[in-house]
């Protein structure tokens, strides 16, 4: 490959990104927010955050696991209850940071 095209693809991809970029500074924080509290994968299906969504259940399921774990036999049901308030207090704020970030970026980037 010559120099030129692959700065053609890395153009394409910046071009990509500013796009995701755009769409999700247009969302409604206030939106997002009521959906994650309601259900937290709406807050992610809303905002197209497929990948915050992933690593949010990846680091649940991990500390759901390590939670018990180490968590004595009677108290198991305290700490899945515990994990999945947290995921549900988390979600709304993971999504809302992302729609302002990108909001300052678009703006910034004007």
């Amino acid at each position: 490959m010559d120099q030129s095209k692959i700065n053609q693809i890395e153009q394409q991809i910046q071009d990509e990104k500013l796009v995701k970029m755009v769409k999700l500074s247009q969302r409604s924080i206030a939106l997002a927010v009521i959906i994650s509290l309601i259900i937290p994968i709406g807050g992610y299906i809303y905002t197209g955050r497929w990948a915050a969504f992933f690593k949010l259940l990846l680091i649940g399921g991990f500390l759901g696991g390590l939670g018990l774990i180490i968590t004595p036999e009677d108290s198991k049901g305290g700490t899945l209850v515990a994990i999945a308030c947290a995921g549900t207090l988390i979600a709304p704020i993971d999504n809302g940071i992302a729609i302002s970030s990108a909001r300052k970026k678009v703006n910034n980037s004007i």
